[in-house]
């Protein structure tokens, strides 16, 4: 038999990708071929793509021929030339291979089965990670595993293998990645977003870019120039839309120096550069006649002048005009108004348009200067206006809530004849203004008279209409502008947004309501757009509700935010009553909602039940305890703590068996001095009269001891820090423990003794501490113990001293002290500052800063010992920064 080698491809488990691979030769003459699978996508007919297709190939004897026939075309196509097979359909294909000797004779043939598979359309296309960083990778995926073609959209920003779909992050930016299903042809389009590496610039005099990801109003900033902590009002810190950047506009001036800044736990460093005067620009070609000179100039009684503008910038571009002296020699006399950033050249008779001037500017003290010829020309004349919208400082708009709190301004853009903006103009004077206010109200709110002001936005100066703060209506309103030198006009339209009302209400108790007290009421407010109301008032409620309702008389609620937390509550004020009573409140929406609560006012909290004592029940015998009424806790009859003074019907009775303690009343509550050693019970009883009978509340039972030196068992001792000045001393605690676990705390001199290098009149001082001159240190120092009973017993203490002065350690809040006004000398008096030795009040006074002070507040120097808060404020978040670099916040709530 004639020897033949066959070889067969076969696809790959993948759906897109075939390889051809030949099998080993055969041994016999007769043609051979074994099973092999093709897998497809398709079932359409006259389909070419590669990966659908293989070859019959043959291995024969020179001047053998071969022919193919194919014997199941509904699922194959045969190119009987090239043995070229093409899947139509998923099914088993039959190819019969005719062999043929050099004389043609047919000597056999061999049928090659090719099983034809459906491949797996693409499901699941997604991306692991949408985010990246540069030079990090991710892959494009898919559910099922089959095979999809991958493209990049933008190369400079993300590359992507075509084939593996891996994808790596190459710039910063977002782009798309196109996949190709290879089964639909279909494409989805995935965004993947590649973020700047982080990273910190000085960008002014006093700002810094920061770039990254994912920075919020809530990312922790700190800036340090070498060990120095560089401020900043939280309020100068803009962050994109994107979270990928934010400005940091510091309070003072960056030096030339290194800075670290850190934006949660990452940071970056760069090199300072003080700003320095780099520029001075003369920006126009014209000497503009000033309003009161007409040209040519010929009265010798009015004094001429023409205006040049100039400007001077430090090497960010930052305008230096204002805070700049500069030296100008022109060839007319001139003056120089730096806060205008102009020059007054006083003309001469004759002068007439077109004349050339010549102008020099210099900075003595830089050296910098510039100079120019500018041409002599008419007074400036308003030759265009555009309305640019409504302005306010903090972005908000005009609405029913906030016309009367907030500031805004109408926004102009005016310019001259020589392009040069004009941003003061004198109303009615040179601008005609007229208001069709409709049902807004309006027209009292924008000017007709005076003159407007100068408003900068995004570094551009507008003319601009301040908006008196009237209360105004919601409604649209159209603004006429007219200027009377040459007639060119604008018109606009103003906005006023509806306020927030409330459109759905609900309300219940948060715990039992009581009579006579402040009560805790849950709510949910939604507006009329479905958004929740965290901060309602009574004015979003209809006018009824907002009258019969609310108020801050008893039987009132209130809208209130709570000094702690810093959330709005709902407080209803119950009026006292000896009995429980059956309320209803009809909350009416200004949308006609109407929310009716039920909730029954229990009666008036009283006492029922003593709880406990807060003092000490444990003495050395021979000494005395002191049991205070003030130290009395107490409950009311619903399980709530009872704080209120007692009222007169009220007294409390104390009762033992005398055997170990002698009680004594003293004006505080009872001395009970004990008279040998050992434990006695004693019963404390709440008395009431009622009616001239008088009957026990309750009573509360608790064990008094007195113990010797002898029964103590074990010692222990504690000191805190001590400041190393000779004045300077803390007390040593000293506690000895019985047997069975009462602490007794010992007294200086009677029960124990110090022995150490660091004793002085029985208390430890750091005085006696050598330490490295102007050298900020701390040092350790032994003291012993000494136990004054029959066993000598010894304690050993190791006390830290410290050189370093007192400095702000701990803060707390005074709470017998009602802040009056948002100024940081008053929130001031509401703090006790301790230093860090735990024993002094220290008078430092800290930065204060405030926040979360809602609409309507004008803030001043805030960050500054200084600060202060005015306008309609009742709330306000206050942060206090001392020098060590403690903070301390709290929320004050003004009644």
């Amino acid at each position: 038999m004639r020897k033949f080698k066959k070889a067969l491809a076969f696809a790959l488990a993948s759906a897109m990708i075939v390889s051809v691979v030949p099998v080993s030769a055969a041994t016999s003459n007769t043609a051979k071929a074994g099973k092999k699978v093709i897998y497809t996508y398709t079932v359409n007919k006259g389909a070419t793509a590669d990966n659908k297709q293989t070859w019959i190939k043959t291995t024969k004897k020179s001047g053998y021929t071969v022919k193919y026939f194919n014997q199941t075309s509904s699922i194959v196509s045969l190119n009987k030339k090239s043995g070229k097979v093409v899947a139509k359909k998923a099914g088993t294909a039959k190819i019969k291979v005719n062999f043929y000797n050099k004389s043609g004779k047919y000597v056999g043939n061999k049928v090659v089965k090719i099983t034809v598979k459906k491949a797996p359309v693409a499901k699941g296309i997604a991306i692991e990670k949408a985010t990246l960083n540069v030079g990090e990778t991710t892959k494009v995926t898919t559910s099922n595993g089959a095979k999809v073609y991958c493209y990049s959209a933008d190369t400079s920003i993300v590359k992507v293998n075509k084939t593996t779909g891996e994808v790596t992050a190459v710039a910063p930016g977002t782009t798309k990645i196109a996949v190709r299903n290879a089964i639909t042809k279909k494409r989805v389009y995935v965004d993947v977003t590649v973020n700047a590496e982080f990273g910190a610039k000085q960008t002014g005099a006093k700002t810094i870019t920061v770039t990254g990801a994912n920075f919020t109003k809530e990312s922790k900033i700190e800036i340090t120039k070498g060990s120095q902590t560089v401020t900043f009002d939280a309020k100068n810190v803009t962050i994109a839309s994107d979270g990928k950047a934010m400005e940091i506009v510091t309070n003072s001036n960056i030096m030339d120096a290194e800075y670290k800044v850190k934006v949660d736990d990452k940071e970056a460093t760069f090199k300072g550069e003080a700003s320095k005067i780099t520029t001075i620009e003369i920006p126009g070609d014209v000497a503009v006649a000033s309003q009161d000179t007409t040209l040519p100039y010929v009265d010798t009684k009015v004094s001429g002048s023409a205006i040049v503008a100039y400007a001077v910038k430090n090497q960010f571009g930052e305008d230096l005009t204002k805070t700049t002296q500069v030296t100008v020699s022109a060839s007319r006399t001139s003056s120089v108004d730096a806060n205008k950033g102009e020059i007054k050249l006083n003309l001469v008779q004759n002068d007439k348009e077109g004349d050339l001037i010549s102008v020099v500017i210099i900075n003595q003290e830089t050296g910098v200067s510039t100079s120019k010829t500018v041409k002599l020309s008419a007074k400036s004349a308003i030759n265009s206006l555009e309305v640019k919208g409504l302005y306010n400082k903090d972005g908000k708009t005009l609405s029913e809530d906030n016309s009367n709190k907030d500031t805004f301004y109408l926004l102009v853009s005016a310019k001259d004849q020589y392009g040069k903006n004009i941003t003061e103009a004198e109303l009615d004077k040179d601008v005609l203004v007229s208001v069709g206010a409709g049902l807004t109200n309006l027209g009292e709110a924008i000017p007709t008279t005076g003159k407007t002001e100068t408003v900068t936005v995004d570094g551009v100066d507008y003319m601009a209409l301040p908006l008196k703060k009237v209360q105004l209506k919601a409604g649209v309103g159209t603004v006429l502008l007219i200027s009377k030198t040459t007639g060119k006009n604008t018109q606009a339209t103003v906005t006023v947004a509806d306020g927030i009302k409330v459109a759905t209400f609900s309300a219940s108790p948060a715990n039992t309501v009581v009579a006579g007290k402040d009560n805790v009421f849950t709510f949910s407010a939604t507006d009329t757009y479905g958004k929740e109301i965290a901060e309602p008032t009574a004015e979003m409620f209809a006018e009824d509700t907002a009258k019969s309702v609310f108020g801050t008389t008893d039987g009132k609620f209130r809208f209130e935010k709570n000094a702690t937390t810093g959330k709005t509550e709902l407080i209803y004020k119950a009026e006292k009553s000896n009995k429980d009573t059956v309320k209803f409140a009809s909350f009416i929406t200004k949308t006609g909602q109407v929310a009716t609560v039920q909730f029954t006012v229990k009666a008036n909290a009283q006492p029922t039940t003593i709880t406990g004592v807060k003092s000490t029940v444990g003495t050395i015998s021979g000494r005395a305890i002191t049991i205070k009424a003030s130290d009395i806790k107490l409950e009311d009859q619903y399980g709530q703590a009872y704080t209120d003074t007692l009222g007169t019907e009220y007294s409390y009775e104390l009762t033992g068996t005398g055997k170990v303690f002698k009680k004594e009343k003293t004006e505080e509550g009872w001395k009970l001095a004990s008279k040998e050693t050992g434990d006695e019970k004693f019963t404390l009883a709440l008395k009431v009269t009622e009616n001239g009978t008088t009957k026990t509340v309750s009573e509360y039972t608790f064990t008094a001891g007195a113990r010797s030196m002898s029964d103590l068992t074990s010692f222990k001792a504690e000191s805190a820090l001590v400041y190393n000045k000779a004045t300077e001393t803390t007390d040593v605690k000293v506690t000895g423990v019985a047997s069975d676990g009462t602490e007794i705390e010992l007294e200086k001199g009677t029960d124990y003794t110090l022995v150490g290098t660091a004793v002085e009149s029985n208390a430890i001082s750091g005085g006696a501490i050598s330490f490295t001159a102007g050298k900020v240190e701390t040092k350790e120092t032994s003291v012993k113990i000494i136990i004054n009973n029959d066993k000598g017993s010894e304690v050993d203490l190791t006390v830290k001293v410290s050189n370093e002065a007192p400095k702000a350690a701990t803060v707390e809040s005074v709470t017998d002290y009602t802040i009056t006004a948002f100024t940081a000398e008053e929130v001031m008096k509401a703090i006790k500052v301790k230093d860090q030795y735990g024993e002094n009040y220290i008078t430092e006074t800290a930065r204060v800063t405030f926040s979360a002070y809602g609409d309507g507040v004008t803030v001043d120097k805030n960050n500054t010992s200084s600060a202060k808060l005015t306008g309609d404020v009742k709330f306000a978040t206050v942060k206090y920064t001392f020098n060590s670099g403690v903070t301390y916040t709290r929320n004050v709530v003004l009644n």
